[in-house]
């Protein structure tokens, strides 16, 4: 798997995160035959997982009983918040097995630090100024604070190893459908 540990998908409700977390799942992993592991309360169909839950406690056996898989927690703020010193585990111990986890959120703030600081690769869709700003101030990045200012057309890459963002349209979307 790339460089980056974990990844961060975060936006308000109906920005299109769950259906770019489902395309990432497939185009990244499951096209080349890797692991996809996924932790969704709701069971949303669509995901080309390998095996999905929607219990933290079967998820986090399942994920540390395998090697080298895509972890996807869908609702991420929901299952850290109930279960921190189980669900911390896939950010900061999970790449001793080789996973790399996706956290998707509506609030990134929601996440604990020690959660949001092992995520090197965020996807932003539209967020609050104030959520800007705590990201902003989080990665050192003023450039971060643009995701207040977009459109449900489109989200921010936010790449924090090489400090670079790009706007991408977000095919996601109802509306680009």
């Amino acid at each position: 798997m790339a460089r980056h540990a974990h990844v961060l998908i975060a936006g308000a409700t109906l920005t299109g995160k769950s259906s770019l977390a489902r395309e990432i799942a497939r185009a990244q992993y499951a096209a080349r035959d890797v692991g996809v592991i996924v932790l969704d309360p709701f069971l949303t169909p669509g995901w080309p997982a390998d095996v999905m839950y929607d219990q933290a406690e079967d998820f986090l056996v399942a994920a540390k009983g395998s090697w080298q898989c895509a972890l996807f927690i869908d609702e991420a703020s929901g299952y850290v918040g109930h279960y921190d010193r189980e669900m911390h585990w896939c950010a900061t111990q999970a790449r001793h097995l080789g996973h790399r986890a996706h956290f998707i959120v509506q609030r990134p703030t929601q996440v604990p630090p020690v959660v949001r600081d092992q995520c090197s690769l965020w996807y932003l869709f539209r967020l609050s100024h104030n959520t800007a700003k705590t990201l902003a101030d989080d990665a050192a990045m003023p450039q971060v604070l643009a995701c207040a200012e977009l459109t449900g057309h489109e989200y921010l890459v936010v790449d924090l190893l090489t400090r670079k963002t790009k706007k991408m349209p977000n095919r996601g979307h109802p509306a680009a459908r």
